[in-house]
């Protein structure tokens, strides 16, 4: 009979510091939050990133050190040194009464595996005038074929009894450097790790310092906080009922509900109720208009620019937070997607900050690769409470927004009749003759009002159909341009990674002339996404000065992968820049957008050989004329009269809405538009007639 043991490879050291968790972001996270769980007050985080100096690189390394309950050796053989595996107990607080994050003993491994080495020191508080120390060499335990051939030396020596406890961990050796992106994510990370919308006598503070200094550094601002036009607070109690309130910017509350009111709002037919389990939510909701704010537009370029940081909803599980969930283009709840029915009294990741708080729960578990949580009823029933909360404060909004509306209706009408009295006090003043002709001219007059007034409710219908198919448009394009296709990206380039690490020739030979044609078609809705979402950039609905060439070869860019994709030509318009017109640029370019749709669809009817879009841009006496024109089938099937009124189309699935955006684009701009059934190129062409800038209107 022969002895044996299981034993693991050297080489899963590596490929859990550096497969499992592949950001070192999170590994240098879940190194604080150790320190956090060490009951430290204080924390020191010093990154000296790698250098070049001519040909040499300098290393650089990673500092951190705290003032916590230290560690002595038992705590480094049953503890530290045990991966997998942590002595930490979640269900039980530790001496001030903090909930352990750390679970697994794996995240730490990302951060020390940055260098070549690792050096840690502690003073425990059980055990002062006595210092632990030890050292790893990662390149002896690469060499090694398991890791307990490495030999690991703790060496005690003594200190003051003076000298403060606390652990300090040091990481040298280090020879990749973290990109902006990582350190901004970083800051942001370490800035957050600790609760910092709930201040409470537990205090945990993170000093960190970077070198080389980046240009910026992610800076709090409590003050923000109090500039929110309006605060939700909400909470799901020990019993499971949910209740919520929502207060003005100076803390008075404006309503309440509880019961069953938000338990009626769940949505999610896979959300239970009886999933929940006791949280608590704040959100703090802003809105972009300079008269709420003292400070004016100062103020606003501030809390963009803030919001565009930290906006949205955080995850806090036993005081520290939980990544991704509220990073920069992280919409876990949805919440983009709700504004679709109510854009102006939504919040969305862009308008709000708040955070969703829990404690210790056997059904909420961490991924052991820290990128969120495994997915759950509790975790969908979370996320439909949010959601709940949400819809409660929007129906309470526009039920106020109805209130003033039928206030100011009242007013109105009331203003009205005022006016009809003294216009008719005036009549009994005049003789028969000017009487009856004033009256007729009253009559008259009312009656022009009233065809106005009918004609302005078509139109206002029309752009309340266009107003919601572009917000449900433009909520989808953002949804799948910074969360979908960019998860299926990644999830392509790993799949790559992985299976060329273990088959370079069939990676080579079958998987990536797949990715290539995924990469291509995540380009294309990539383009597709990129133009709607450029429409409706605040900055471009304002009056301004429009260089046409210069404009026009911006909306062509925008369909230049999903032209490639197709096969479409449209080739840049050559004319001569400094060509301006005076308007809207959203307008410029929803025209513009809106007629090479037009042709690209048309095109897709009839598929010629080689198919080819062209738009002008030529100077005709006060007027500047921008054609698109296409080798498709031409206009059929229709009058030209009849293609620009809203409904009107030819495609089956069309919604007849294009063109007519297109004329009330081009009036709004001072011009026309005019259309040829068969143009130079065979199919349509359409020309906008814009006046240049100090000319008249174009005729």
């Amino acid at each position: 009979m022969t002895d044996a043991r299981l034993r693991f490879a050297s080489d899963l050291l590596r490929r859990l510091g550096e497969e499992l968790t592949p950001s070192p972001v999170n590994g240098i996270v879940e190194l604080v939050k150790n320190s956090y769980d060490a009951n430290a007050s204080q924390v020191e985080v010093t990154l000296q990133q790698p250098v070049r100096n001519g040909d040499d690189l300098i290393p650089g390394s990673l500092t951190i050190s705290d003032n916590g309950d230290g560690m002595t050796t038992r705590d480094f053989t049953d503890g530290w040194l045990v991966l997998g595996r942590s002595r930490k107990d979640a269900t039980k607080p530790t001496r001030l009464g903090r909930r352990p994050a750390g679970d697994k003993g794996l995240g730490r491994l990302t951060a020390l595996r940055m260098g070549k080495k690792v050096s840690v020191s502690s003073v425990a508080r059980s055990t002062k005038g006595k210092c632990y120390e030890i050292d790893l060499d990662w390149r002896s335990f690469d060499k090694s074929a398991t890791p307990d051939q490495v030999p690991l030396v703790i060496k005690e020596r003594d200190v003051p009894k003076s000298q403060p406890q606390g652990t300090k961990v040091t990481v040298s050796g280090i020879e990749r450097r973290l990109d902006a992106y990582e350190v901004e994510r970083l800051s942001r990370s370490l800035l957050l790790i600790s609760n910092p919308f709930k201040r409470d006598s537990d205090s945990f503070s993170i000093n960190f310092k970077i070198s080389p200094e980046p240009r910026t550094l992610i800076q709090g601002n409590e003050e923000l906080f109090k500039a929110a036009v309006f605060r939700i607070d909400a909470e799901v109690m020990p019993d499971l009922t949910m209740r919520a309130s929502i207060y003005d910017g100076i803390g008075s509350l404006l309503s309440s509900t509880e019961g069953g009111d938000l338990a009626q709002r769940f949505k999610d037919s896979d959300a239970s109720q009886h999933a929940l389990v006791p949280a608590k939510l704040q959100i703090w909701i802003y809105i972009f208009k300079e008269e709420h704010y003292e400070k004016g537009r100062k103020m606003l370029s501030t809390l963009r620019a803030w919001l565009k940081d930290f906006g949205g909803i955080h995850i806090f599980q036993n005081g520290m937070r939980v990544g991704p969930y509220g990073d920069p283009n992280d919409d876990w709840t949805g919440m983009n997607a709700l504004r679709a029915s109510s854009p102006e009294l939504s919040p969305t990741t862009r308008t709000s900050i708040g955070y969703l708080s829990f404690e210790n729960q056997p059904a909420m578990v961490q991924k052991t690769d820290r990128s969120g949580f495994i997915e759950s009823a509790t975790f969908g029933a979370l996320r439909e409470f949010v959601r709940s909360t949400l819809r409660w404060q929007q129906s309470f909004r526009i039920s106020q927004r109805q209130k003033i509306d039928e206030i100011e209706e009242v007013d109105r009408k009331r203003s009205s009749e005022v006016i009809a009295e003294k216009i008719s006090s005036m009549f009994s003043s005049l003789d028969p003759t000017r009487e009856a002709q004033a009256r007729s001219l009253v009559s008259e007059l009312k009656s022009i009002s009233e065809r106005r007034e009918t004609a302005l409710r078509r139109e206002i219908e029309l752009y309340r159909t266009l107003g919601t198919a572009g917000i449900a448009a433009s909520v989808f394009a953002h949804e799948a341009s910074n969360n979908q296709l960019a998860r299926i990206q990644d999830n392509v380039d790993t799949i790559c990674h992985r299976v060329g690490n273990r088959d370079r020739t069939f990676s080579d030979t079958v998987i990536q002339p797949i990715a290539n044609g995924i990469r291509r078609d995540i380009a294309s809705l990539e383009s597709i996404s990129g133009v709607t979402l450029s429409l409706i950039k605040s900055r471009k609905r304002k009056t301004q000065r429009i260089d046409a060439t210069k404009s026009v070869n911006s909306v062509i860019a925008q369909f230049s992968a999903y032209s490639e994709l197709h096969g479409i030509s449209i080739p840049k318009a050559n004319s001569r820049a400094g060509i301006f017109v005076l308007g809207s640029l959203a307008s410029f370019e929803c025209a513009l957008t809106n007629l090479i749709t037009n042709a690209i669809q048309a095109i897709g009817r009839d598929r010629p050989d080689e198919p080819l879009i062209v738009v002008g841009v030529d100077e005709a006496g006060p007027s500047i004329e921008i054609s698109v024109s296409d080798n498709g089938p031409g206009i059929q099937d229709i009058s030209i009269a009849d293609l620009w009124l809203p409904g009107e189309t030819t495609r089956e699935d069309g919604t007849g809405l294009g063109l007519a955006i297109v004329r009330a684009a081009a009036r709004d701009l001072g011009g026309s538009v005019s259309a040829e059934k068969s143009g130079n190129y065979g199919g349509a062409t359409f020309t906008l007639r814009l006046p240049l800038m100090n000319h008249g209107p174009a005729k």
